[in-house]
């Protein structure tokens, strides 16, 4: 059990500590401003960054930084004092690029940090990518090392290494006196875990602190589309569901969808923004109006009218040309691909199908259900379909299907 904790700490930690690098790069011309910053500087920038960062990793840190530890290549040590879980910075000046051994020393250094017992160790370029002047520029001379440290066996996945984009950003935060949380990239679900981290920090044995994060979007301009009801969605988030948010800011870029139900999210709410009428669903499917989509209930029906087989709540987007009208399967993690193809100008009585099962997607049970409402059509006389989206119900001839299922 202890092993296993420790396993997620360090888990935690690392992902922690990879978020906190994560800034937006500056461009490659900028990087000219480390000809005139000493090593010494820089090694200020990432003791600072750390320092204002720190209480993210939800336990107390000590950073050190002094020649000892550079004498072992280590420039700035990051210990968790409650896990023992150490970091170590190593950066590399405009300088130490230009030297010779630039490619040596850092391997022996490198090798040298495992004296410290690192969890990782990262490694930030401070050169200067516009320079131009041979070969051997400064830019070819990290691109060659990053390769043959990636290609390591013991260091690729023990070496992170930033980029001189990246460490000027860090450095440029320094230089302003900002808040290094202003300009890491974090998505919603990042944000979170770094707020439980400052939750832990805060906490201790006569107070436990919470940190809530309310995340509120600028009304957006109005569209033309005429829709009867507007809705407000109200939730919280818990440790099965971190990721919710992102996945429906990403949903115009992504074309998919998202399926919102009680397991995941804690006090699901649909309110009528016009009523103020408030549901409670067990599950709520979210797409963006940019890949409008349908859900639909598919039944096979017997020439007595019993039903066959059925499939719930499974999504088509709907494509159109002159000739065609089809409704294709939008999620490709169901075992099942059931698309319906209608011949425009012909009655739609008559519909073709594609349909057949992948076996190394899915659950079980839909795979099951998949294989069997397939196995139906043999049988069937008519195709009964409830779209959810409107309340409608059609009924289409299969009798004459044209396709037969693979």
């Amino acid at each position: 059990m202890l092993i296993i904790e420790l396993s997620e700490r360090l888990q935690e930690a690392v992902e922690c500590m990879l978020r906190l690098l994560d800034v937006k790069s500056c461009i490659e011309a900028e990087t000219a401003l480390f000809k005139d910053l000493s090593h010494d500087e820089l090694c200020k920038a990432f003791e600072y960054w750390f320092e204002q960062t720190k209480m993210v990793f939800g336990e107390p840190v000590w950073i050190t930084q002094n020649q000892s530890l550079r004498d072992s290549g280590v420039d700035v040590l990051i210990d968790l004092l409650s896990s023992r879980i150490h970091f170590g910075i190593q950066i590399k000046s405009y300088n130490d690029i230009e030297d010779n051994l630039f490619s040596k020393n850092v391997n022996a250094q490198i090798s040298q940090s495992h004296r410290h017992d690192l969890t990782k160790l990262i490694v930030g370029f401070a050169g200067d990518l516009a320079d131009k002047r041979n070969k051997k520029n400064q830019k070819e001379k990290i691109r060659g090392l990053t390769s043959e440290i990636h290609q390591q066996k013991g260091d690729s996945n023990y070496v992170f290494v930033l980029s001189p984009e990246k460490v000027l950003t860090i450095y440029k935060i320094f230089n302003g006196m900002e808040h290094p949380l202003k300009h890491v990239l974090l998505e919603n679900k990042d944000a979170i875990i770094l707020a439980k981290g400052i939750a832990k920090s805060l906490s201790n044995e006569k107070r436990n602190a919470k940190v809530n994060i309310e995340i509120e979007y600028p009304r957006l301009e109005e569209d033309k589309v005429i829709r009867p009801h507007s809705f407000k969605l109200e939730y919280n988030l818990n440790e099965n569901s971190l990721d919710v948010v992102d996945r429906i800011e990403h949903l115009p870029i992504t074309g998919d969808y998202v399926k919102l139900n009680r397991e995941e999210i804690d006090n699901l709410k649909i309110v009528d923004v016009k009523t103020g009428t408030t549901f409670s669903p067990t599950e709520l499917f979210v797409w963006s109006d940019n890949n409008p989509m349908i859900l639909v209930n598919m039944k096979t029906i017997s020439e007595t009218g019993n039903i066959l087989s059925s499939v719930e709540k499974y999504v088509f987007r709907i494509t159109k040309n002159e000739n065609e009208l089809r409704l294709i399967p939008v999620d490709q993690r169901h075992p099942l691909y059931f698309e319906l193809i209608f011949i425009i100008g012909v009655s739609t009585a008559a519909l073709r199908t594609k349909c057949h099962i992948s076996y190394g997607t899915g659950e079980e049970k839909q795979r099951l259900e998949g294989i069997e409402f397939i196995k139906s059509f043999t049988r069937a006389k008519k195709l009964q379909c409830f779209n959810c989206n409107t309340g409608e119900t059609y009924v289409y001839d299969i009798a004459n299907v044209t396709e037969a299922p693979d």
